[in-house]
């Protein structure tokens, strides 16, 4: 039996907010149109196991790093550095950092890969997804309300209007960011990300193909909104 699009009767900004969430959804086999997952057993399981969120305290401890923080920091402070660095001069510096710290050494010159083709976003979109997230698995599994939740996912949609033009956009600095927090995308984990994310580009039925537009204009107040 074909499943009932949207059957909360959600708004066509709550729906494009849980976008944000998208691929991640997509991985865990979860509905891309509800705000709560199936399963609260098994996504507390995934949020102590992988976070070690365990109530509400840790929950809006992680979300405050991710917020204030993220992988994105590391990256942007990369980025500027390598800007301010003539390529001869960072050549010979990259070549010693390659003996000293491999790690290092791959996320420099992942920088540098990408330095041309990023937008001012940078890998941004690989925090503001996990931030929406990880708000439908704490409010699926009871550790704040699905108010709280809604709150939460609007305000990082009002950072991903800022920085992004549209889902490839976005798809493409999440990407980015898996690869530089990760360490790689050619691993399987790394090659499902990139059909999953193929997928929600392209696919009639995905949410990114339902809901595309990326305008200002239609922003969803982030205070003061009766929410289902």
């Amino acid at each position: 039996m074909t499943q009932l699009y949207n059957p909360e009767g959600y708004q066509p900004h709550q729906l494009w907010s849980l976008g944000l969430s998208a691929i991640l959804t997509q991985v865990n086999s979860q509905r891309h149109d509800v705000l709560l997952h199936n399963d609260a057993e098994t996504f507390s399981r995934v949020l102590s196991g992988w976070w070690d969120i365990v109530d509400r305290i840790t929950y809006f401890e992680n979300v405050q790093w991710l917020v204030e923080q993220g992988h994105r920091q590391v990256f942007n402070s990369l980025f500027q550095a390598q800007i301010l660095v003539p390529e001869h001069e960072w050549r010979l510096t990259a070549e010693a950092l390659k003996q000293k710290n491999p790690k290092q050494y791959q996320r420099e010159m992942l920088v540098r890969h990408y330095r041309s083709v990023i937008g001012t976003g940078g890998i941004a979109a690989w925090d503001l997804g996990r931030v929406t997230s990880l708000a439908r698995m704490a409010a699926t599994c009871g550790y704040i309300s699905t108010k709280e939740a809604w709150n939460e996912i609007y305000k990082q949609a009002e950072v991903a209007k800022n920085f992004f033009n549209n889902w490839f956009e976005y798809g493409h600095s999440y990407l980015i960011g898996r690869q530089f927090a990760m360490g790689n995308l050619d691993d399987e984990k790394g090659k499902n990300t990139i059909a999953i994310t193929q997928l929600l580009l392209t696919s009639d039925d995905s949410p990114w193909c339902r809901h595309p537009q990326f305008s200002q204009s239609d922003r969803p107040a982030v205070h003061g909104e009766t929410l289902q």
